[in-house]
This record gives C-alpha cells, sequence and structure tokens, in this order.
C-alpha cells in the first residue's frame, strides 16, 4: 500500500509538520474514504496516521453507535465532534461508512433517517469548523454510498488486494517467529498461489498451515524428547518410527499439555491449507471497484 501510506502522509503528517506551507487558500485535505475490498487492513492504515501525528484516534462503527433510545445516538454522534474538535489533532475513523450511513431508501424507519441526517449534518459542518481533524472512512461497497456522502469525502482511495511483492511481505510477517522450514523458493511459490488473495485471507492461510502441524500431533504413533536447559521442562515433539531416540506413544500418553512441541510448519501443510482456505473476494466485485475508480477515486 505504498501509493496510500503517501497519500496519507501528505494529508495527515505534512500539515501537522509544516503548517506554514498549508494557509490561505492551500488548505490541507481533511477527509478521506478508503474503499475496497474486506479484508485488506484499511483500518491499520489509519492507525499509522494517527500514530504519526501522535494524536487521538476516535473508532466509530454502527455497532457502537446505535441505541435503542429515542436521539441517544444522535447524542452520541454531536458528541463524537465534540469531543474531537477539543482533543486536537484527531482522526475520526468511520468504519464500515455503508452501515452507519448508506444510501437512502423507501422503507426506512425514522429513527435511521434521524441518524443518518445528524451524521450528514455533523459531516457538513465539519467542512467549515475542522482545523486539526481528520475524518477517514471505509467502505467495502463504495457504489451503494448516497451521493451526498461521496461529496463530502474530497479524497476516495483504492486500497486494492495485495501484488505480489505485498503478498510476499504478508507472508514474511506473518510466519516471523513461527518455527517453519519454508524455504525462499517455497514462499514464493506460495506468493504465486494466492494470487487474488487479501491480507486476512493470507493470514486466515497460515493459521490453518499452522493447524495442519498441530494434526500432526494427534495422529503421530512416536515421539521424541527435546531436552531443555535450566529449569524448563523437557519437550516432546512427534517424530518418524526410524529417527534416533523415537518412543512409541500416543498424544494422550504425554503427561502435561504444555511440553507438546508440535512440529514446524511445512510447505506441504500450505498445500493442504490451500485446499480448505479460498480467496473471500468476489472477482466480479474487483470489476466494480475498478469501474468506480476510474469514475470517481484513484489507486492506493
Amino acid at each position: 500500500m505504498e501509493k496510500a501510506k503517501e497519500i496519507l502522509k501528505e494529508v495527515v503528517l505534512y500539515p501537522i509538520k509544516y503548517p506554514q506551507v498549508f494557509q490561505g487558500k492551500r488548505k490541507p485535505w481533511k477527509s478521506i474514504l478508503l474503499y475496497g475490498p474486506p479484508g485488506t487492513d484499511k483500518i491499520i492504515l489509519a492507525k499509522a496516521a494517527v500514530t504519526e501525528i501522535q494524536g487521538n484516534f476516535f473508532y466509530v462503527s454502527a455497532e457502537n453507535i446505535k441505541s435503542n433510545w429515542m436521539g441517544e445516538s444522535e447524542r452520541l454522534i454531536k458528541g463524537l465532534f465534540e469531543l474531537a474538535r477539543k482533543n486536537k489533532p484527531a482522526i475520526i475513523f468511520l468504519d464500515e461508512i455503508e452501515k452507519i450511513i448508506g444510501a437512502m431508501s423507501d422503507n426506512e424507519d425514522i429513527a435511521s433517517i434521524r441518524l443518518k441526517g445528524e451524521y450528514l449534518l455533523q459531516l457538513k459542518g465539519f467542512q467549515y469548523n475542522n482545523e486539526g481533524i481528520l475524518i477517514i472512512g471505509t467502505t467495502n461497497i463504495p457504489w451503494n454510498l448516497d451521493p451526498a456522502i461521496l461529496r463530502i469525502f474530497q479524497k476516495k482511495i483504492y486500497i486494492s488486494l495485495p501484488d505480489f511483492d505485498a503478498r510476499k511481505v504478508l507472508f514474511d510477517l506473518n510466519l516471523k517467529g513461527k518455527p517453519n522450514t519454508l524455504t525462499e523458493e517455497q514462499i514464493e511459490e506460495l506468493t504465486e498461489k494466492t494470487e487474488g488473495f487479501s491480507n486476512s485471507d493470507i493470514s486466515t492461510l497460515i493459521k490453518e498451515a499452522i493447524n495442519e502441524s498441530i494434526k500432526k500431533c494427534e495422529s503421530a504413533e512416536y515421539f521424541k524428547i527435546i531436552p531443555r536447559t535450566n529449569e524448563e521442562k523437557c519437550k516432546y515433539m512427534p517424530c518418524k518410527e526410524d529417527e534416533p531416540d523415537a518412543i512409541k506413544m500416543k498424544l494422550s500418553e504425554i503427561p502435561e499439555s504444555d511440553i507438546l512441541l508440535p512440529p514446524k510448519v511445512i510447505y506441504e501443510g500450505f498445500l493442504e491449507a490451500l485446499k480448505k482456505v479460498k480467496t473471500t473476494v468476489n472477482p466480479e466485485d474487483l470489476i466494480k471497484y475498478e469501474e468506480f475508480t476510474r469514475e470517481f477515486g484513484q489507486e492506493g
């Protein structure tokens, strides 16, 4: 997401670092919409941005803002924007904005209409009283947003699926600290095989591959003892019958669960995991994202 990170630096970091440049008509951007397939870690970008400016982060979702009490949600929204103004610099992060203020429909109840109206009121008012505050919204279905909402967001950035280089980085990050026997060539092969996977799909794949190694403990008929130094307990690891010091035993015979040492994650475990874990992103949606980007947004 190199482009997206550069854009966020331009929007978030530079106005704080070089305020003298952003004076008069040269005002900084104040609202961004991050859109793209689910599982592409859009929230991590926002958290990284707020860390850069050492500011306050206000997270809003449909679940934490809606109330069963009439008028309570509207008060929460108004209070949120007032709180952000008192604690600048700040980022208000509206997660999955389509669930909070999606397109208006004819069969909506009064509470939902009032809630959306209050959001629009605050967001429009924010355009005139916004110094030191940035609004970041995310959505997986930008084409479903009301045009009035789209107009509020000055920049619309497409967070696409990770390309080859990004997927390889994701494998390296997710495997860090996890014992494995994967070679550089095998990691590149897995990177090729996961084209079309999102960040979270790759994370799920790695968890499944780790589970494959744990399953070997359940079916193992032989274990060997791994000596430990100092006061640590010895560990039991599944092994083959012909390995030195192999002991014929079952998993249930290991006296304590904390002394079980699962085997390292291997390439074959990933091949088995790939049979179970598929991409969660609909290829038809990718076409919609590209069309939306051509009309409204920019690549991130």
